[in-house]
């Protein structure tokens, strides 16, 4: 019989006090989903690395005494960590293991905000993409500038700016929003309204 998210959440609470701090404990995102697992280990503490394999990439979140300090994605380091932990607390599908700390995980940016609004501000940026991502570009649709263009550049918002160049440079939207200096939402944002402008196809 199958098990209900809370039951599957009480199971994996117990085996994680039956378990040693180091030791591995693993599940699937269907059971039990990222913010959850996330604040269980906040609450109980833990050190070490949750590795996530989803259909979306290959995650790591690193956390030490229950704070996250450190996300990736595919080990792409551009990306940077919160960027990286806000895409994967959208992940619903896919295993994941949380095992012992690599000795040598030193990052130079440490994410420093507690587990609890970490995770705060990964869900209402997802909330936001969502709220308008049937009007977004496929992530891997590709995008040009539009020619001719009739409205000036002069008149966008500097993240708007970034975006026109990223997609004159890479032509995709999965790279606007792997390259663009902002938040993932104020991304989509700016994406959404540099192609209702008509400055991108």
């Amino acid at each position: 019989p199958s098990v209900s998210a809370s039951e599957a959440r009480q199971q994996l609470e117990q085996r994680g006090r039956n378990e040693s701090r180091s030791s591995s404990m693993s599940g699937t995102l269907e059971e039990v989903p990222i913010p959850d697992l996330l604040q269980l280990f906040s609450t109980s503490k833990r050190t070490g690395v949750l590795h996530i394999k989803s259909p979306l990439g290959y995650g790591k979140i690193y956390l030490r005494n229950g704070a996250i300090f450190y996300a990736s994605i595919d080990d792409d380091h551009d990306l940077g960590p919160m960027k990286a932990l806000c895409r994967m607390v959208g992940w619903e599908e896919g295993g994941f293991e949380f095992g012992p700390m690599e000795e040598d995980a030193e990052f130079m940016l440490e994410l420093e905000d507690s587990t609890e609004s970490l995770v705060m501000e990964a869900l209402r940026q997802l909330d936001e993409i969502r709220r308008i991502s049937g009007d977004l570009p496929q992530l891997h649709e590709p995008l040009s500038l539009a020619r001719p263009m009739e409205s000036p550049l002069s008149s966008l918002k500097p993240i708007e700016l970034d975006v026109v160049q990223i997609v004159h440079n890479t032509g995709l939207a999965q790279h606007v929003f792997d390259q663009s200096p902002g938040p993932a939402y104020e991304t989509a944002q700016a994406l959404l309204s540099v192609v209702s402008q008509g400055y991108v196809n």
